[in-house]
């Protein structure tokens, strides 16, 4: 959380001023870039809902679709910390990066409540808060970045906050070793075992006919 309000407030408050001073967007046009981003990260949640409970499904981790998510958000900030990229390329980037990053935010929020003992989620939202508040501070040196290096400059220190809280979600998902979840291992490993110590199965009435039949047909071609 503290990672991903340090890139909100680094350079995406100026995602506006980005479209009007160096493409020339009119403000209903930003408007409306900013209203297809509500739109598309809205239909996007349920589909992420139902990647990660698919790959639960299958057993693996869910956390692994977060990280799949995010790096497409990042494929898309990276085409626009592209200099000369067309206006045709980059709204469409800014939008789907920007949904991309948000439908997995109730997913992430919903772990974490999960996680957190009861009387420790009054605190934690309060320090949430507190971390919503501090994306001001971040905006102004984020603008004076803007000032030395172009709105561009700024996109690039987002993406390496960005890239940095996915390395760390990855590493906290990948900490046991192993893509799959623990559940998924013991269910798998005590039906190995279980397979391990079912008895050889005894012979059926038709596989001793069977043998007697044969032993009948080698006594008729002794005699």
């Amino acid at each position: 959380d503290v990672l991903n309000a340090l890139g909100a407030g680094f350079s995406l408050k100026f995602i506006d001023l980005f479209l009007k001073v160096d493409y020339g967007v009119s403000p209903a046009g930003v408007f409306m870039v900013a209203f297809l981003q509500n739109i598309l990260g809205a239909w996007l949640t349920p589909f992420a809902k139902k990647l990660l409970a698919g790959l639960k499904q299958e057993g693996y981790r869910a956390k692994l679709g977060v990280v799949f998510l995010w790096s497409l958000a990042l494929l898309f900030l990276g085409l626009v910390c592209m200099p000369g990229m067309p206006l045709w390329v980059v709204i469409p980037s800014i939008v789907l990066m920007q949904s991309l990053n948000s439908c997995t935010k109730a997913f992430n929020r919903a772990q974490l409540i999960n996680f957190l003992p009861r009387e420790k989620i009054a605190t934690y939202m309060t320090w949430d808060a507190m971390n919503k508040a501090n994306q001001g501070g971040i905006a102004i040196f984020g603008a004076q970045v803007v000032a030395a290096a172009g709105y561009r400059g700024c996109f690039v220190g987002t993406f390496i906050i960005l890239f940095i809280r996915m390395l760390i979600y990855l590493t906290f998902t990948l900490r046991k070793g192993t893509i799959y979840r623990g559940g998924y291992l013991r269910a798998l490993e005590a039906q190995q075992l279980s397979e391990a110590a079912q008895p050889e199965s005894s012979p059926t009435n038709d596989d001793l006919t069977s043998v007697e039949n044969i032993k009948g047909y080698d006594d008729t071609d002794q005699e």
